[in-house]
């Protein structure tokens, strides 16, 4: 058994130079800035592809947090919105399908499939996103703002990871 087993690892997601593509790098560098030393049993990492190359990060791991901007247009930018991976059967997000179309829940059965240790429990932060397409390596005002409360539901979910 791998001695992560009863960790949880959380996961910041995006693309450091393409605006709010980056979110979920800067929401979990915070998240990680602030917590260190609050929060036991508790990893922080990042990955600028996604994919199937978050089994490496994921492997192990007991229970996965992963945070990455989402574009649903159905709310604001910026918004903060939460779902368990179990509830869900596609979750698409700008990289968690870019690996010839595997979802997120697609990936951990594959990695399963293969031989990998995967979380028991996954969940997934997003951020609403207006704009991936711009060279940036700043998210935009809308997204920026929401920085501190992504940060907040994330020490949530991290909580209720612990307890729950």
């Amino acid at each position: 058994m791998n001695d992560n087993y009863d960790r949880t690892v959380v996961v910041g997601l995006g693309n450091p130079i393409l605006s709010d593509d980056g979110i979920g790098i800067h929401v979990v560098n915070r998240a990680e800035r602030l917590l260190e030393g609050s929060v036991a049993g508790v990893d922080f990492t990042l990955n600028h592809s996604g994919g199937i190359d978050l089994l490496d990060e994921l492997e192990g791991y007991k229970r996965a947090i992963i945070v990455d901007c989402i574009i649903t247009g159905k709310v604001d930018p910026g918004t903060c919105v939460i779902c368990d991976i179990r509830n869900e059967k596609r979750i698409s997000t700008d990289r968690l399908t870019i690996s010839h179309g595997l979802s997120l829940p697609d990936i951990i059965e594959a990695g399963r499939m293969c031989g990998y240790s995967m979380p028991e429990s996954v969940m997934v932060l997003g951020v609403e996103a207006a704009d991936i397409t711009t060279f940036s390596e700043e998210p935009t005002a809308q997204v920026a703002s929401s920085i501190d409360e992504a940060v907040a539901v994330l020490k949530e979910c991290i909580n209720n990871c612990e307890t729950g």
